[in-house]
């Protein structure tokens, strides 16, 4: 299995999904420049995607669901806006996960 670290720049959503190749694991959340990022290692042999889930949160706002996952801080403006990144839906994208794995 070959891997390497690729970044992904995310869309200026507060809610939006990723096609992220099966197995992907995400090291890192943080700014580039301007732009919110994440850098995930991933299997470079790996054709298949999975979509995944993810929610930008201000500080102080609230997320209902229990199934998220924190992945990372973005600061902007010296601290003046401060946004936190979480993937939600975990257990069906795990789901999904070994219902790919178990075709190979």
């Amino acid at each position: 299995m070959k891997k390497a670290m690729y970044k992904y720049v995310l869309p200026e959503q507060e809610v939006f999904s990723l096609d992220l190749p099966v197995g992907a694991k995400i090291y890192h959340a943080g700014m580039q420049g301007s732009s919110y990022c994440i850098w995930a290692e991933v299997n470079v042999e790996e054709q298949r995607t999975l979509t995944r889930q993810f929610k930008l949160l201000a500080t102080g706002e609230v997320e209902e669901r229990m199934d998220v996952s924190y992945l990372g801080t973005f600061i902007e403006n010296g601290g003046e806006y401060v946004y936190h990144l979480y993937e939600v839906e975990l257990e069906q994208r795990r789901l999904r996960e070994r219902e790919l794995k178990k075709g190979d």
